[in-house]
């Protein structure tokens, strides 16, 4: 499947915000906090309360500047990727390849850029398409300070203007019945024009034959129907050369809003 990349450099600067004790949180979960705090309305006939994130200006550069270590313009750098996770994860990945890549390359990125300690574990999230394994991902993500928001509907319809994707936000993408694959990715960035970036393994980017692991705009909010959203849940890119679609099914969102805690054990 194809995919649109539209680089742009400068970061989006916010409000570097305190984080909150847990004590504290709770003791502000009034209407008024709530107001500041959450989202809410409603999206398909789903009610969505959706949290905004917690990151500092200082963790969003450096989820940035991580994530583009990953990048591999080419399929034999992309092969050097697969290499390196090897090597760092002891070698006992061996079937990791750059079509199963994606659990492995998310967690990584957030890893490195210090959002989820170090004991995360890279194998869990790599083979993430199991209850048990899913089980013990949701217990990682939320000790790191992450929570889930669901959605049923596909990314293609999704009001993301409302509802906007954030850094660090990490996303299952479900293939749905009109899919072919389930994805994982983590945001690494958002412009000062609202698009929304993330790093993944791609086929055929750009026409380039086979997998390459590219900075993808995710959507535009400005130009709806624009990014990589729209295109992995279009019938036309479901055949030919270029297979791929995902995100039809919905979509959970993990967004970070709260600190590291301390691994168990």
């Amino acid at each position: 499947f194809m995919g649109e990349n539209t680089p742009n450099k400068e970061l989006s600067r916010v409000e570097n915000k305190k984080l909150l004790s847990r004590r504290g949180f709770l003791g502000l979960l009034g209407a008024g906090f709530l107001a500041a705090f959450l989202i809410r309305g409603r999206s398909n006939n789903q009610e969505i309360n959706w949290p905004q994130g917690r990151l500092t200006d200082t963790q969003k550069e450096k989820l940035y500047l991580t994530s583009l270590t990953y990048l591999a313009p080419s399929e034999e750098k992309a092969r050097e990727v697969i290499r390196r996770i090897k090597l760092s994860e002891g070698g006992n990945m061996k079937d990791l390849s750059l079509s199963n890549i994606c659990g492995a390359l998310t967690i990584l990125i957030l890893k490195d850029s210090g959002l989820v300690d170090k004991s995360t574990s890279v194998r869990d999230f790599w083979r993430w398409d199991s209850s048990e394994i899913n089980g013990r991902i949701e217990s990682d993500l939320s000790r790191n300070g992450y929570t889930r928001i669901s959605v049923k509907e596909s990314i293609g319809t999704f009001d993301f203007k409302t509802y906007p994707l954030q850094p660090g936000d990490l996303l299952i993408l479900y293939a749905g019945n009109n899919g072919n694959f389930q994805h994982m990715i983590a945001v690494n960035r958002a412009d000062t024009q609202g698009r929304v970036y993330a790093v993944s393994n791609i086929y055929g980017y750009n026409d380039v034959e086979g997998y390459t692991i590219e900075e993808l705009m995710l959507y535009d909010p400005k130009q709806p129907g624009e990014g990589q959203f729209y295109k992995w849940t279009e019938d036309k890119y479901k055949g030919g050369r270029y297979v791929g679609l995902t995100g039809d099914g919905g979509f959970d969102l993990w967004r970070k809003i709260g600190g590291i805690s301390t691994p168990a054990g």
